[in-house]
Order: C-alpha cells, then sequence, then structure tokens
C-alpha cells in the first residue's frame, strides 16, 4: 500500500514485545515467570478497584458485562505497562460502560509525556467509554477539550471492540513527545473494530473559535494504525495536527453520514491532516509526514471527505475508496464539497470509486447468533453487518468488491452465525471479536529462482490473483513480487487443499502444488519461472486427487524414481492396501501408480503413525517409513523401486519405536552423520520431564537401523518449553543434520544441537535477544532454509494474524559455531499479504466449479 514498498528499519512494536517475551533469560532458566496480576470489576462501586488495577504493571484488569463504573470527577488516570483491560461481553455484548458526567482534560492515560513515561503493551478492549457531551454538538462550543484515551510514546497499545463516545476532544488521541513512534513503526498503536461517534467540538456557532471533536487523532510525530472501526457524527473522524512526522495509516473503515458541524453554516471534511501554519488557519504550510488512506467507504456528504490542509514531507496517499460524493476534487468555485481537497501539494489519489451509496441496500440474516436477523451492506469495497446483539453497532467482515446482488447469505458451516457466499467461494464468518484474518496465507519456502539462495513464497488466499514470492539477495533484504499465476491462489484456499512444495520439471527451481480438497480430479501445480511469476496448469490425475482427500490419508512429495522431478505419493486412507504415486512428467501431467502393499499400507493407518520420507538407502530414490504406532517394536520401510512399487523392510528396533510413540515426541528426518542415507531423531515434546535424551535411528540402508541415545539434558529440556519449535539443517555445513529451537517464551537466545555424527551433540545457546523474542510472538512461523547461499541453514520468521506492528522479514543467519547474525530488513507488501485470509470457498457451489480443482 501507498509508500510502504520502501520502509526500511525495525519492527518497532515487536521490539518492545520481544524484549518483554525475553525477560526472563534463556532456555533453561530455573524459575517460572510470575503470574501476572489479576483484577476482577464485578459491580458499580468498585472505583478504586479500578484506578489501582489499571495503574499495576502487566495487570489483566477483567471488567463485567453489566457493570456501569462512573468514572465522574476522575483525571487523567495512569494506565501502567502492560495491563489488559478487558471487558466481558458474553452475557452483555456491547461490553461494560465507563463514563463521566464530568469533563477530565483526560480520562485513560497510556503514558506521559510530560513526565517522560511511557506504557507500552497495553491492551484496551470490550468496553464502552462514555464521555459527558451531549448529543448537541453546539453545547462544546467555547469549553475545553475532554478526551477519552491518550497514548503518550508508547508501543505496542492495542485499542480494539470498544464503543467510544461523546468527548470534546478526542475519543483516542496519539501524541509522540518523546520520539518513540513515527513511520519506521507506523502499526505500533493499533485502533480497530471499534465504533467512535459522537465527538464533536464546532469552532462557534458562525466561526472562528476553537475547534476539536475528533474520532483519532496524531500529534507531535505521531503514528496510528487505524481500521476496521465505524465513524459517525465526529468533527473529523480521523485527524493530525500537522506536526514534523505526524501520520497515520486509515484501512477499511466505514464513515457514516453524521458529524462534521464546524459551524452553524459550515460542515468540515471527515479525513483531515492539518497544515502547520496558523497565520493562515493552518491551512498551509507543512502537513505531517505520510497518510496512507485505502479500502474505506465515506458516506459523509455534508462536507469534504479527506482533506489535506499544506503539504507532507512525503505525501498522502488516497486509493480504492468509495465515496458518495459525486465529484472527486473540489473546485476553486464549484464544487464545495468533493471526496477530495488539497490546499498545496502532495495529495496523490487512484482508484477511488465515485457517487455510490448503498447504505439503504440490504440483506438480512443473524451474524451474530442472537436468534435475530442483521442487516447485511456491500459497500463497493467492504462489508458489514448491523448487530442486534450489540445494540445496532455495525460490525465489519470483510474486504470485498462483490455487490449486494452477487452475495447469498446463509450458515454455511452450521455454527450459527451467517456466512456470505460470492461467485466462486465462501467467506466464513467468524464471530464477534476475533479478527477475519486468523487464518492466514501458507508459507512455503524453496529456491524459486534457481540461484542456489532460499525464498520464501506464499498461497492459499483466494483474494490474490498471482503468488507472492521474497527472492532472497542472501544479505538479509528480499525483493518481493506478487505476479500473475492464474487460478492457483485460489485453488489453494479451498477447503481441505494443502500446498506442497517441490521441482516438478526439475529445472532447480521451487514449484508449488496444491492437494486434498473434495471433488477435484486434478492436481494443479504453479511452476516457477525464476523471476517471481508462475505458470498454472491443472492435469486431470483420475482418482488420485480424489484419494488425496479422504480421512487420513498423508501425502508425501520426494523424488521417487530418482529422475530429478517431484512426485508425491500417498498413504494411510482408511481400509487401503496400496501406497498410490502420482509421478511428475515434468509438464503438469502424472502418472498415477497404485501398486499394492498391504502390510506396510495397513500400518500407516494405526493410530499414532507418522509417515516420513527420505533416502534412506542412498539410491538416489525417495523411501517412506512410519514411527509412533503404539505398541509397535519396529521401524516399517518402504523403499522405492522407482515404478510404483516398494520393497517393505520391519526391522526390530523395539526402544525407538516406543520412545517415538510418546505423545508430543517430535520427529525430524535428515542425515544425522553424514553418509547419504536418511536418518530418523526424537525431540522430546511438552509434559516429558523423564526425557533427557536425543535419541537417533541411523539407517543402515538395508531397512535395519543403529539406534543411539545419548544424553542431552539441557536441549531436551528447552524442547519441552511452551511454544519451542524444533527446526532442522546443517546449521555449520558440515554435512551432517543439526537440530535448532525458536519460540520458547521468555527466551533470549537460539539453541542449537550441532551432530558430532555419532549420536552425540554438541550444544549451543548463544544470546539472541531480539530474534528470540520475535520467534515465541504467537501465530509467527518459523521457516528454515539456506537464505545467503553459503551452505548453512538459516532461519527465517514470517509473521502470523493480529501482528500489524510487525513489517519486517527478520533473518537468523547462521555463522556455523551457534552464534547468528541477525538482519530485520522491511518486508515490502510481504508481511500483509502473509497475514493476509485464507478465505474458503466452497467446492460444491455452482460458482466454485469455475475455478475449482474439478
Amino acid at each position: 500500500m501507498g509508500f510502504f514498498g520502501h520502509r526500511r528499519s525495525a519492527l518497532g512494536g515487536a521490539v518492545a514485545l520481544a524484549l518483554w517475551l525475553a525477560l526472563g533469560g534463556g532456555p533453561g532458566a530455573t524459575t517460572a515467570s510470575a503470574a501476572a496480576p489479576a483484577f476482577s470489576i464485578t459491580s458499580d462501586n468498585q472505583q478504586d478497584l479500578f484506578v489501582q488495577a489499571i495503574a499495576t504493571p502487566d495487570a489483566v484488569v477483567h471488567i463485567a458485562g453489566n457493570v456501569d463504573l462512573d468514572l465522574t470527577g476522575r483525571e487523567s488516570l495512569p494506565v501502567a505497562p502492560g495491563v489488559r483491560i478487558l471487558g466481558d461481553r458474553t452475557l452483555r455484548p456491547q461490553g461494560p460502560r465507563l463514563f463521566t458526567t464530568s469533563f477530565p482534560s483526560l480520562l485513560l492515560s497510556v503514558g506521559n509525556d510530560g513526565a517522560g513515561t511511557h506504557s507500552d503493551d497495553v491492551r484496551i478492549s470490550g468496553i464502552r467509554l462514555q464521555g459527558a457531551e451531549s448529543d448537541d454538538p453546539f453545547s462544546a462550543v467555547g469549553t475545553s477539550d475532554s478526551d477519552g484515551i491518550r497514548v503518550d510514546s508508547s508501543v505496542n497499545v492495542e485499542i480494539d471492540h470498544s464503543e467510544i463516545d461523546h468527548w470534546r476532544g478526542a475519543a483516542v488521541s496519539i501524541v509522540d513527545g518523546q520520539n518513540r513512534i513515527g513511520l519506521q513503526n507506523a502499526r505500533t498503536v493499533w485502533v480497530h473494530d471499534d465504533y467512535i461517534h459522537h465527538n464533536q467540538h464546532p469552532t462557534g456557532t458562525i466561526c472562528c473559535g476553537h475547534g476539536a471533536g475528533y474520532g483519532v487523532e496524531t500529534s507531535h510525530g505521531a503514528y496510528a494504525l487505524v481500521e476496521r472501526n465505524v465513524f459517525d457524527d465526529n468533527r473529523h473522524a480521523i485527524t493530525g495536527d500537522g506536526s514534523a512526522g505526524d501520520g497515520y495509516l486509515a484501512y477499511r473503515n466505514l464513515i457514516w453520514g453524521g458529524g462534521g458541524d464546524n459551524s452553524y453554516v459550515w460542515h468540515t471534511h471527515e479525513i483531515d491532516m492539518h497544515g502547520s501554519d496558523s497565520s493562515c488557519s493552518y491551512e498551509c504550510g507543512s502537513a505531517g509526514e505520510y497518510m496512507d488512506v485505502e479500502y474505506n467507504t465515506v458516506w459523509y456528504t455534508n462536507g469534504t471527505g479527506v482533506k489535506l490542509r499544506g503539504t507532507p514531507s512525503i505525501g498522502m496517499t488516497v486509493s480504492h475508496n468509495v465515496f458518495q460524493h459525486e465529484d472527486l476534487w473540489v473546485g476553486s468555485i464549484l464544487p464545495l464539497h468533493a471526496a477530495l481537497d488539497q490546499t498545496e501539494t502532495g495529495l496523490h489519489q487512484s482508484a477511488n470509486t465515485l457517487d455510490s451509496y448503498t447504505g439503504d441496500q440490504r440483506k438480512y440474516c443473524d451474524f451474530d447468533g442472537d436468534g435475530t436477523d442483521d442487516a447485511f451492506i456491500a459497500t463497493g469495497i467492504t462489508w458489514w453487518y448491523q448487530s442486534s446483539a450489540l445494540g445496532g453497532r455495525w460490525v465489519y467482515l470483510d474486504q470485498s468488491t462483490t455487490r449486494l446482488a452477487d452475495v447469498s447469505l446463509g450458515d454455511v458451516d452450521n455454527d450459527g452465525l451467517c456466512d456470505v457466499g460470492y461467485p466462486g467461494g465462501v467467506f466464513v464468518n467468524p464471530g464477534q471479536g476475533v479478527s477475519s484474518t486468523t487464518a492466514t496465507a501458507t508459507v512455503s519456502s524453496g529456491d524459486f529462482d534457481g540461484d542456489g539462495r532460499t525464498d520464501l513464497a506464499l498461497s492459499a488466499s483466494d483474494t490474490w490473483q498471482g503468488l507472492p514470492v521474497a527472492s532472497s539477495h542472501g544479505d538479509g533484504t528480499f525483493s518481493t513480487d506478487q505476479a500473475a499465476s492464474g487460478d492457483f491462489p485460489r485453488l489453494a484456499a479451498t477447503p481441505g487443499a494443502r500446498t506442497f512444495t517441490g521441482d516438478f520439471d526439475g529445472d532447480g527451481r521451487t514449484d508449488l502444488a496444491a492437494l486434498g480438497a473434495q471433488g477435484w480430479s486434478t492436481l494443479p501445480v504453479a511452476f516457477s519461472n525464476g523471476d517471481g511469476t508462475f505458470r498454472d496448469t491443472r492435469s486431470g490425475v483420475g482418482d488420485f486427487a480424489a484419494w488425496a482427500s479422504l480421512p487420513g490419508v498423508k501425502a508425501q512429495v520426494g523424488d521417487f524414481d530418482g529422475d530429478g522431478r517431484s512426485d508425491i505419493a500417498l498413504v494411510g486412507g482408511r481400509g487401503w492396501g496400496s501406497v498410490p504415486v502420482a509421478f511428475s512428467n515434468g509438464d503438469g501431467t502424472f502418472r498415477v501408480a497404485n501398486a499394492s502393499v498391504d502390510s506396510f499400507a495397513g500400518w500407516a493407518q494405526v493410530p499414532g503413525a507418522q509417515v516420513v520420507s527420505g533416502d534412506f538407502d542412498h539410491d538416489g530414490r525417495t523411501d517412506l517409513a512410519l514411527v509412533g504406532g503404539g505398541g509397535w517394536g519396529s521401524v516399517p520401510v518402504a523403499f522405492s523401486n522407482g515404478d510404483g512399487t516398494f520393497r517393505i523392510a520391519n526391522a526390530s528396533s523395539v526402544d525407538f519405536a516406543g520412545w517415538a510413540a510418546v505423545p508430543g515426541a517430535r520427529i525430524e528426518v535428515g542425515d544425522v552423520n553424514g553418509d547419504g542415507r536418511t536418518d530418523i531423531a526424537l525431540v522430546p515434546g511438552p509434559d516429558t520431564p523423564w526425557w533427557y535424551t536425543l535419541p537417533v535411528a541411523f539407517s543402515n540402508g538395508d531397512g535395519t537401523f543403529r539406534v543411539t541415545n545419548a544424553p542431552s539434558a539441557d536441549f531436551a529440556g528447552w524442547a519441552q518449553v511452551p511454544g519451542a519449535q524444533v527446526v532442522s539443517g546443517d546449521f555449520d555445513h558440515d554435512g551432517r543434520t543439526d537440530l535448532a529451537l525458536v519460540g520458547g517464551g521468555g527466551w533470549g537466545s537460539v539453541p542449537v544441537a550441532f551432530s558430532n555424527g555419532d549420536g552425540t551433540f554438541r550444544v549451543t545457546n548463544a544470546s539472541s535477544v531480539d530474534f528470540a523474542g520475535w520467534a515465541a510472538v504467537p501465530g509467527v512461523k518459523a521457516r528454515v532454509g539456506d537464505f545467503d547461499g553459503d551452505g548453512r541453514t538459516d532461519i527465517a520468521l514470517v509473521r502470523g494474524p493480529d501482528t500489524p506492528w510487525w513489517y519486517t522479514l527478520p533473518v537468523a543467519f547462521s555463522s556455523g559455531d551457534g552464534t547468528f547474525r541477525i538482519t530485520n530488513a522491511a518486508a515490502d507488501r510481504f508481511d500483509r499479504w502473509a497475514s493476509a485470509p485464507a478465505h474458503t470457498p466452497d467446492p460444491s457451489s455452482p460458482d466454485a466449479q469455475a475455478t475449482s480443482g474439478t
């Protein structure tokens, strides 16, 4: 979006979170972190307890939904770092009410620039915060401002799913007097999914006094991410004071037609950036830094929609918005009001829709599960419903240009919540309080351009026309693109479909394939052209596609005939006596074999059995092995003969088979001793305090294994920490597979177990505070590969959902000795694509058949 292809600094809010996560020391810390202080506000007379609670660092403050907390006479209540104010919306969906009948200059203070303090990692969610201003905006004329929430120089702050109204100053004001917020971490204050209304303060009855009345305001160099909110009856919905460094990102908001009262004779605009020169009534001079206004709906026509009142140092992007205004620009004489206005220069507009109002065109269905049908609207850029459970508050559903006439409403997944069908798919309603981006795009790693360096690709979002690829330059920076790739992104998002990587044409570049959706008879492949574009094919594979969708089936990618092209094998189908293989012909077509392997196919169906693949006999063909079956005393192996048949071995390995069946055991395959044959290593999972070894089954090449079980108490213990993920690769480039851990809560390091080749491991635990903290952020995806082409395995992190402050691609480049060189370069849109919703098309709908795998 906009100028953010050129962001170039660190994680911003993620840094603060990472440092907080790292405070408990590295892996192996002997003391657990203290539980967060918890407070419950359950009655209307607990004002003092509430004030104490929000002033307690790291406190979780639960407020019962039926509470009406009168804070009259209170002012500038400090909210301490780490505090979470959470309204209970289970019994009363609108949430508890916190209100005042006085006019404090400020009610809730998140940080204090005057005192030089800040309060990071704060969340305010699910409440109603009501000021004392009346519905008559002119009652505020000539009075002092009164703000609901002010965030002073604090990062990683979230204000969501709340109703904030009747404030004379600003509902939410973000100030940066300590220079901690800027373009480099513009998303670190996140205001989303709120209803912000009736915040007005006209300048006078006729003109010219002090005015305020803002929904969200940034000032003194601050930024905020403002998205998915509903604004109505505010003087300005979103504004900035024009200071150097000011800005905001405004996405997917709905602005209704009320408000804008500047005087009895004039209505002002709704999205604003002041000029800084008072001599021209702040209509000229410098006007902040950068504003990005996209995918919003502005159904306000009493005044102008968006106005830039000076010249920003970078610019203002206004794109892909829907305006009710008939005219794009205000004229020198007429029209007086239009979608856009600027007094100097710097506003860049594109792809906006004019003269569009569909607020009175509605369909009805029960979106909130309360038994009452809710109104649904399609604005032309977003979908919303009017929740009866929330007293008529509008709730964001999804970003879509599909119009009302082209959608159908119904409860597709039988969860009691209405979903939205559209040509080619179904949007499944996630429910209130849940971001629509909870299911995100699939992240794949591989060498997509054939330059010897690992790249990253995304799939499984049916809103895309292309497949995003981040091509590594080898120094921690990436080139990103989303070139057209036919139907593959939509197919990969079909329910049940999984994306697989492999070199399906043997050209040295990684490709993508999709498999597993019900009703398919084809195998879609996106062949990489090496330049960020893909050639998609969808050839018939008979029953193979249907077999892949059956319960219990596990797909494995490998070169089962040794011809240099990736193939796909299926195991685990209920009642099967064979292992079907789709051999790639290199052009998108496949030759399917389905040879009998009665015993192996049956063992694969045993509860707990996991299939792994590798070259267990070093003949250049991929084989299959099974581990983890309950009660087993062996490790079955199916050696590929290259023609779809397999030679089965089932040699005894009692101890190893038993360890592999322990609940939570992690199974890693690789060449642990560097002899060219694939081996199997086990790493303990949670709740196994008695497990302090790293067992390895070294393949002898004939179906037997030499088992070692060397102690590694530290590494095995760290692996059991909640959140810890095991990744494997050759971190020192000695030809042997090693193990590493990321993601443990409170860690400040990346432990590595370097294989000595004989079943023992040399363990390192070098400090890497920032990276370790980022890896522990919920939803993050760790991917390994050789991102700089030096022969050593590195680790990259890709953001998950609900991390708007994260817009980089961190990489830990292995130095080969257990230390890592960390880079954290801007992701250039890849971060947003990675957290994009993976929609779920309905393959049974007639519309979906046009783009399905059938």
